[in-house]
């Protein structure tokens, strides 16, 4: 069991007379880890480079997405000491300053600071603001998580911010307002309390884990979510649990066994992101099946510490610390995208909008203020290639004037890529500007292989010198998709189920399915033609019965280029009625089905696939169908009510079921076998027949009969 010695204020007074504090598991909790300014070394800053991943992770984008996210650093405010948690309304932003007990309120239109005396205990920590926008929580841990303190500042018009506290359990840290809820975690009483926004009466919940330090619940506020830092587990409690008026867990999920910290619910959606602070790792809880279901590696060297999404929940910003920088992830498949270097110890980010972005760095004692002063407006085509489709047009702006580069690749530093010719110059803010891709940009300066190439715009702004930059991908393809293979073709009434094997070719935009009445080539495709979008079957209608169709597919990838021909598939629609039309209903209407009592037996639906893909493929075999439709309803149905000869009936079927298993999935030996053996019983019927015949002759001699 480790021992911390906790230590706060610039002059390194002490929080507990400097006594030697002991937490469980050795973990404190994050604002108590940065509360050591007494012989504070500073903190090996490395700022780390993350293009890697954004080459890696372009590896798998498949389409051209644009990202308006802030990433360039525009502002940086100084505030009090060891600012910490922060958030807002949209006219202020309220930063809980960890090291001094204060609050600082900071104007968001001028980013300077309206008050820095507001008191909020001992190592405030999380700020969170409600709904209305007039009163921000703010959770106080105090000396050695002593305190039971939760403030709340009053937002009004004027630098004169009262507060009024609520009691809670002790160490409150973490918190949510949901619903009009208020939800704090009590890490030193292993609890978490919950009260309607304005009341002074909490309720208090047992935590099912060790140091409770982050919660979260859903839009109803049915549903509450707990991190517990000790244990390593999230707890799920429900609202009215076994009929009380509070709340119960219903289950416990284990994450990364290293310190979960922040949580992050994505609205109106089933996605919970949990920060691993201690293993540099988000894990990815699908609240459904209450169950990890990814997780995503960070930067080496970070500390994921404060989760924030934009306001479109597009994209999920998480703070890293000690060793500074933003990853940023795609929520919509978890994967990283982008990265920014800035600060040293980033702690909690508060996002107004998506353009605008408020980040604490508790070494630092600063706010930067983050903007997305490039911004993609669209970029079409996705994908190019050099022939008929061979250039994409970006369409973008700027919020400030300066001069621009285009480059192909990079890590987001102008000059990291390779700069396209020409593709230079000067915007002024709120300039609508188009550039355009080529094929031969990309093929001429970046290599031209198949794929996505990342590009980057670059700003240089007359305002500070600020480089900004956004970024898109263009797919660049100049060869043309293998073919699908594998086409076959099942007979309906008027039309044919089709089915095919996909191309192993990447970037496919789908498959365009040609039929006609003559056998054709790929360099003379029929007029008829349907797009069977990116799928692998497809159900071509409008087909006459008894008419033979040749079938093939071409497919064509996202730059439009297209395949050579699959294999030619033949098919001949017919007009077979089906069970409810002969016997009135979906049951007993056939032999089989009859024998069996359900439709949806396993030896009827073998007995179905070997009607669909043997016998209607032939016109023997669909005249044997047709005929065993119009003469087995009356037979089924007088099966249907005698047991012992639906058990007979099951029996002769049985062969019948085993042979088309294996004409249907065996192999040709098995194949083989099975022909052999009903040539054998073919032979054994015919000589039964003959034998008959002579005992019936000899029976007419003997009676006189001729």
């Amino acid at each position: 069991m480790n021992e911390k010695r906790l230590h706060a204020g610039g002059a390194g007074r002490a929080l507990s007379d400097k006594k030697s504090v002991t937490f469980r598991g050795g973990a404190l909790p994050r604002p108590l880890q940065k509360a050591r300014v007494q012989n504070y070394k500073p903190l090996l800053i490395i700022q780390v480079l993350f293009s890697f991943l954004i080459i890696i992770s372009s590896l798998f984008v498949a389409a051209s997405a644009a990202y308006a996210f802030p990433n360039t650093k525009v502002a940086s405010i100084p505030v009090g000491s060891g600012p910490y948690g922060i958030a807002g309304n949209g006219t202020y932003a309220v930063v809980a300053e960890s090291q001094t007990g204060r609050v600082d309120i900071i104007n968001l239109s001028t980013n300077t600071l309206l008050s820095t005396s507001v008191f909020a205990g001992t190592n405030p920590s999380m700020v969170a603001v409600t709904p209305d926008g007039t009163l921000a929580y703010v959770t106080g841990y105090g000396n050695n998580g002593a305190n039971t303190t939760v403030y709340a500042v009053s937002l009004n018009a004027s630098s004169n911010f009262t507060t009024s506290s609520v009691s809670v359990g002790s160490g409150p840290i973490g918190i949510a307002i949901v619903n009009n809820i208020v939800f704090v975690t009590n890490y030193g009483s292993n609890s978490w309390s919950y009260f309607p926004v304005g009341s002074s009466s909490p309720t208090t919940v047992n935590s099912w884990g060790g140091g409770p330090i982050s919660i979260a619940a859903n839009a109803s506020a049915t549903q509450v979510y707990v991190a517990n830092s000790t244990s390593n587990t999230v707890n799920v409690f429900q609202s009215n649990f076994n009929g009380t008026n509070t709340y119960g867990v219903t289950a416990t999920i284990t994450t990364g066994l290293n310190q979960p910290d922040a949580l992050l619910l994505v609205p109106n959606s089933t996605t919970l992101y949990v920060a691993n602070g201690n293993g540099n790792t988000l894990d990815v809880i699908n609240t459904s099946s209450k169950s990890v279901v990814a997780t995503i590696a960070l930067p080496s060297g970070g500390h994921p510490n404060g989760l924030a999404l934009t306001p479109d929940n597009a994209t999920l910003m998480v703070m890293n610390s000690p060793a500074g920088g933003i990853t940023y992830i795609q929520v919509s498949n978890n994967s990283v995208i982008n990265s920014l270097s800035l600060g040293s110890n980033l702690e909690q980010a508060y996002i107004p909008s998506n353009s605008n972005a408020y980040i604490t760095d508790y070494s630092a004692n600063m706010v930067y203020q983050l903007s997305s002063v490039v911004t993609i407006i669209s970029a079409s085509p996705s994908a190019i290639n050099n022939t008929n489709n061979n250039v994409s047009t970006i369409t973008w702006s700027s919020t400030m004037s300066g001069t621009y580069e285009v480059e192909i690749g990079g890590n987001g530093t102008m000059g990291t890529g390779t700069p396209i010719p020409g593709d230079s110059g000067s915007v002024t803010a709120g300039q609508q500007m188009t550039t355009p891709i080529y094929a031969s940009d990309l093929i001429n300066l970046a290599g031209g292989a198949n794929g996505p190439y990342t590009i980057y715009i670059y700003v240089t702004t007359t305002q500070g010198s600020i480089v900004a930059y956004t970024s898109t991908n263009i797919i660049l393809l100049t060869t043309a998709p293998q073919p699908a293979s594998n086409l076959s073709a099942t007979p309906g009434d008027g039309k044919a189920l089709v089915s095919w094997t996909a191309s192993p070719s990447l970037y496919l935009g789908g498959y365009s399915l040609y039929y006609s009445t003559g056998l054709f080539a790929i360099n003379s495709l029929p007029a008829t033609v349907d797009d069977a979008g990116n799928t692998t079957s497809y159900t071509l209608s409008g087909l006459t019965n008894g008419t033979l169709y040749y079938l093939g597919v071409v497919t064509y990838d996202l730059a439009g280029n297209t395949s050579p021909l699959s294999n030619i598939a033949t098919v001949t629609p017919v007009y077979i009625p089906g069970p409810s039309e002969i016997a009135g209903q979906k049951g007993n209407c056939f032999i089989a089905t009859a024998a069996y009592g359900s439709y949806d037996d396993f030896d009827v639906w073998v007995l179905r696939q070997f009607r669909n893909k043997v016998l209607l493929k032939s016109d023997a075999g669909r005249w044997f169908v047709r005929t065993y439709y119009r003469l087995s309803p009356p037979i089924a149905h007088f099966i249907a009510g005698h047991d012992a000869l639906r058990a007979m009936v099951r029996i002769l079927l049985k062969p019948f079921v085993l042979g088309s298993m294996v004409v249907l999935y065996g192999t040709t030996i098995q194949k083989f076998i099975i022909l052999f053996l009903f040539m054998i019983i073919f032979v054994i019927a015919i000589e039964g027949v003959k034998q008959k015949g002579k005992l019936l002759f000899c029976h007419s001699r003997e009676n006189g009969n001729p």
